[in-house]
């Protein structure tokens, strides 16, 4: 992604076509929820990609920004098929400017 775009699989990660009739399943409701503080520009991460998932208007995708976590998102979450937890790192390695990671339950 030189150019900086959200696009291919990283746009799509977890999506499935809107009630598409191969798969017969409706569209899952995915949550992008970028947090940090952009003020302190390496925290920022969160805020830019989430206003960055926001300006691509992808149906089925809801978005939220805020500095932290709160009770609030755990609600908001539980309404959503695939959440979307994006914060900047320290653990990142090499030259790889990001990584996904799945979180699971606890059991």
């Amino acid at each position: 992604m030189p150019d900086g775009s959200l696009t291919g699989d990283v746009a799509n990660a977890g999506r499935k076509a809107p009630d598409d009739p191969q798969s017969g399943d409706p569209a899952r409701r995915i949550l992008v929820i970028g947090y940090g503080n952009p003020g302190r520009r390496d925290d920022g991460l969160g805020p830019a990609l989430a206003a960055r998932f926001a300006a691509l208007g992808l149906p089925g995708v809801t978005v939220e920004s805020d500095y932290q976590l709160s009770i609030e998102h755990a609600q908001l979450a539980a309404q959503h098929d695939v959440v979307v937890f994006a914060d900047a790192a320290t653990d990142v390695a090499g030259d790889v400017p990001l990584y996904l990671r799945p979180v699971e339950p606890a059991p």
